[in-house]
């Protein structure tokens, strides 16, 4: 590791939607030349960077060989699983610090990462590989209690869905194939539902060791899809119960075999202690790593992690001690008919931003993972509790009126 200036060396980004500005206006404001790849030339980031390529991120030869001809220095992308082993295959055949691709497809593939923990000894949720209807059938009834169907390859909560343990075998068979619909090969885990307290732990592995910055509270909607509707740090819980989620979120690191990258370790505290749910190998998304992390420890997360695919060493000291917190707005679903009280919500002690993603005439998804989520409010304050109690009072401003999709409203549109 260096702590050399940018001197026009160009990163890449992998993706250029809404969730990687923040890492190219960082790549920006230090004068890095910025390389962006995604298959829709109309995403937001490809205006912003210095060079823009329209490509596939699956297409991992394509992809490498702009690498290769725009001589970077380094590849990164924020808060997603889909690029990473793109991200990987890049660092190697570049001789880029980062990630190897073995260790990506088993941070990207879930059942891999199954297989790692346990052999660790680290500990995980029984799990079961299905890929069709009648394997998930039997893996049910081979439980002992609720299960969780996931998809092997996927992220944002999409595809999860929890069955209690006398669920109707219909029932089971549409739990699989909502799954299965999420992965490329029809691959679904049925896992033990292990119930407790969530956490995400965000750390760095620098040189081998693994730095922690955050520990996130996380507010889910619960069984059946346990979409993320809230974060919260630092985390409200007695000290002896964060060390437990600290030091498996380092275990887990170290048994995928992950260095030189940002972890993003989310786990269940149970009442028999830490349960490891899954790792990705990036920073955290939910806004976690760009604002949370931030706000309540003075860390930037985004400027360290592209530090260390630089190969520079990443500033991991904390500069506060404070609480942030964010609330997801959701609805019902339907056609949004009017939204209100954003004035006001934005008038709230604490608010640092709020953004509402519907307008009049959108549709409205059923509430099945973070895809559905209509807005957010990011909130800080002295505490935990203080950050918590200016979200949700902000959220509590804004009011969604809805039409049942059922009915027609002539003139307003559809989200495009």
């Amino acid at each position: 590791m260096t702590n050399s200036d940018s001197e026009q060396r160009a990163l890449l980004v992998l993706g250029a939607r809404l969730n990687q500005l923040p890492a190219i206006r960082h790549a920006r404001s230090r004068g890095l030349r910025t390389i962006a790849i995604d298959p829709d030339p109309d995403a937001p980031g490809m205006a912003m960077v210095d060079d823009a390529y329209v490509a596939d991120l699956a297409d991992l030869e394509t992809c490498v060989e702009i690498a290769r001809q725009a001589n970077c220095a380094g590849v990164f992308t924020l808060g997603a699983d889909y690029p990473i082993p793109l991200l990987a295959r890049i660092c190697q055949e570049l001789s880029l610090p980062g990630l190897t691709p073995d260790v990506a497809l088993t941070a990207t593939n879930k059942h891999r990462m199954r297989l790692a923990l346990e052999l660790a000894g680290l500990p995980s949720p029984r799990s079961t590989l299905v890929d069709t209807p009648a394997a998930a059938t039997a893996a049910y009834r081979g439980s002992s209690g609720d299960t969780i169907f996931k998809p092997v390859r996927s992220s944002g909560g999409r595809g999860i869905v929890a069955l209690t343990a006398d669920a109707e075998l219909e029932t089971v068979r549409r739990a699989f194939e909502y799954a299965a619909k999420f992965d490329v090969e029809n691959q679904v885990l049925v896992e033990q539902l292990v119930e407790g307290p969530e956490f995400s732990v965000e750390l760095f592995i620098v040189d081998g060791d693994a730095h922690v910055v955050a520990v996130t509270e996380k507010q889910t909607t619960g069984s059946p899809h346990f979409v993320e509707i809230g974060h919260n740090q630092p985390p409200r819980f007695a000290k002896d119960v964060v060390r437990a989620v600290e030091a498996t979120a380092v275990a887990t690191a170290r048994a995928i075999g992950l260095n030189n990258s940002p972890a993003h370790v989310e786990i269940v505290h149970s009442a028999e202690g830490p349960f490891v749910v899954e790792i990705g190998a990036r920073l955290g998304g939910g806004f976690i790593a760009t604002h949370l992390v931030p706000l309540s420890t003075g860390i930037d997360a985004v400027a360290a992690g592209i530090a260390l695919a630089l190969g520079e060493w990443p500033c991991l000291e904390p500069a506060c001690t404070r609480g942030s917190a964010i609330r997801f707005l959701t609805g019902v679903p339907g056609r949004v008919r009017e939204c209100s009280g954003l004035e006001a919500a934005q008038a709230c002690a604490g608010v640092q931003e709020m953004t509402v993603y519907v307008a009049r005439g959108d549709m409205v998804a059923e509430l099945k993972d973070a895809t559905a989520r209509l807005g957010h409010v990011i909130c800080d304050g002295a505490t935990a509790t203080d950050a918590i109690e200016s979200a949700e009072s902000a959220l509590s401003c804004i009011t969604l009126v809805m039409e049942p999709a059922s009915e027609r409203l002539g003139t307003m549109r559809t989200a495009g």
